[in-house]
């Protein structure tokens, strides 16, 4: 919702059209969606107050009974477990990426003609189509148990996408870019559940809170140096050539999936959780 939202908004904005002084008109616009995303979260998080409960009537699985470890022995239990930290690694670069990719897709296709509402639309399509690639990777999951398989092919399908992109966006034709746009949401996003799960199977039973609170963190710090790093490539690039700006940022989302995928090769898929149920 957090990309969908500012993409509809905005949809009919074009910087190049704004005439006001500053871009004020943008700016509002803006402070404008910052308050409707306020309101949203307000609503939903005063709802939770009265209408969330802390535990359901009766336990979903056995698991949800099994007595936890105290939060400072989780965390030592954590930090030494090597597939754990994999996997941290492994979805703070996904994740980082993901978030990344959504900030600076203006950036990167503006030196080929296009503006806010070509951005928008890619967006939607990105997340949409992560949300058909979730359905399917995660029936797949269940079938198959496949954490480490399907997680290799979501990366690898990440990485043909960036490098796809690098070609359609020479064309400069708005349906060709499209389509990296939709399959690297097919990939990528579904990468975010199964990680998860798998973290969740390989620490049980470390509590789940514990054990994917600290992955997010880690992912959100990836995501403010990535970024921060994507944006400097972006803006170092000459005001000549601001095309190459964009290929050597797609070339380092390559790298970094790379990585991420180095990450699964050496992780060791144990299934805790599930052999206890």
């Amino acid at each position: 919702m957090g990309l969908l939202l500012p993409g509809i908004y905005f949809s009919g904005y074009k910087v190049s059209e704004d005439t006001s002084p500053g871009y004020q008109n943008g700016k509002d616009k803006t402070l404008n969606l910052l308050l409707i995303t306020a309101g949203i979260v307000s609503s939903i998080s005063i709802l939770n107050l009265f209408c969330y409960r802390d535990k359901p009537p009766t336990p979903p699985s056995f698991t949800a009974t099994a007595e936890r470890e105290d939060f400072k022995i989780s965390l030592k239990q954590l930090i030494r477990n090597r597939t754990y930290i994999l996997i941290s690694i492994c979805f703070a670069l996904v994740y980082g990426c993901f978030i990344d990719f959504a900030v600076v897709l203006g950036q990167l296709i503006a030196p080929f003609g296009f503006e806010s509402g070509e951005t928008s639309a890619l967006s939607a399509v990105c997340v949409i189509s992560g949300i058909f690639g979730s359905v399917i990777m995660l029936n797949l999951l269940k079938k198959t148990l496949a954490y480490k398989k399907l997680v290799g092919i979501c990366i690898l399908g990440s990485i043909a996408s960036s490098i796809l992109m690098l070609f359609v966006l020479q064309t400069e034709v708005f349906l060709f870019v499209l389509l990296p746009s939709v399959s690297l949401g097919f990939f990528i996003i579904p990468v975010i559940p199964i990680l998860l799960e798998l973290a969740n199977e390989v620490c049980y039973p470390i509590g789940e809170a514990t054990v994917t609170g600290f992955i997010y963190t880690l992912a959100h710090i990836s995501s403010f140096i990535l970024g921060s790093i994507f944006s400097l490539i972006i803006d170092s690039a000459s005001e000549d050539n601001k095309k190459a700006g964009t290929m050597y940022v797609l070339f380092s989302f390559c790298g970094v999936f790379s990585t991420a995928f180095v990450c699964v090769l050496f992780m060791k898929q144990q299934l805790h959780r599930t052999a206890a149920e």
